[in-house]
């Protein structure tokens, strides 16, 4: 929603780059939610410093190379105003337990814990790119007969994590938005050597289905 009213193709506020205030530490609290709910190698890298967003603007966040201390202090030493939230203080809410109850403990034990965490998703983000990159070549490898399937048996000799890999991403390339790691993880389980035929609903109206042979997938309001 935010995008969409800064985007270049509002008539009164035209932009084309938007930098937010996201700092190590709110990284830090995004990977450390995203792992609790047992993400993929993808939620751990999320926040990246930069991505195109809807109506090719650019979202640039020039702060993640600072953890929110030290961020406070930059805004003492500069006189700059500081806006806090009324909603950050709501420990109902997951991502402030997080950065009120477990970020301290962490950086209790461990000076810096944010920013290190924050380190750790940014190396990360790059092995995920590479990981995209060899993903979109076996993809193409283990194509089936037709442009919205792979080859049920060729995948039969690789091991669980890469058919995973693949799945993910193939899933991604076919438009499926929305899939979680343990929708992969059932996904891969179903279509292993020695299992059955069957079918899978995934979101968006999405339907994965396998015979034999092959893996299919296919929108249901098509």
């Amino acid at each position: 929603m935010k995008a969409k009213f800064l985007s270049s193709k509002n008539i009164h506020f035209p932009c084309t780059r938007i930098l937010t205030g996201h700092t190590a530490t709110d990284r830090a609290e995004t990977v450390i939610m995203n792992l609790a709910r047992g993400t993929d190698l993808t939620g751990l890298t999320t926040l990246k410093e930069q991505r195109t967003i809807e109506n090719n603007i650019d979202l640039t966040r020039p702060l993640l190379i600072f953890n929110r201390n030290e961020t406070l202090e930059i805004c003492k030493d500069f006189n700059l105003p500081i806006w806090i939230d009324p909603s950050n203080e709501n420990i109902n809410l997951t991502r402030n337990k997080i950065r009120k109850e477990i970020l301290p403990i962490l950086n209790s034990i461990y000076k810096g814990a944010d920013s290190r965490i924050a380190s750790v998703a940014n190396r990360l983000e790059s092995y995920n790119e590479d990981q995209k990159l060899f993903a979109k070549i076996a993809i193409e490898f283990f194509q089936g007969e037709k442009i919205n399937s792979l080859s049920r048996i060729k995948l039969f000799g690789l091991t669980n994590s890469i058919r995973q890999i693949i799945l993910s991403n193939w899933l991604k390339t076919m438009g499926v938005k929305r899939v979680t790691a343990l929708q992969i993880e059932e996904i891969n389980t179903k279509v292993s050597q020695r299992k059955p035929p069957g079918s899978i609903h995934l979101h968006g109206n999405f339907l994965i289905r396998w015979n034999k042979k092959a893996i299919y997938i296919s929108n249901k309001t098509n």
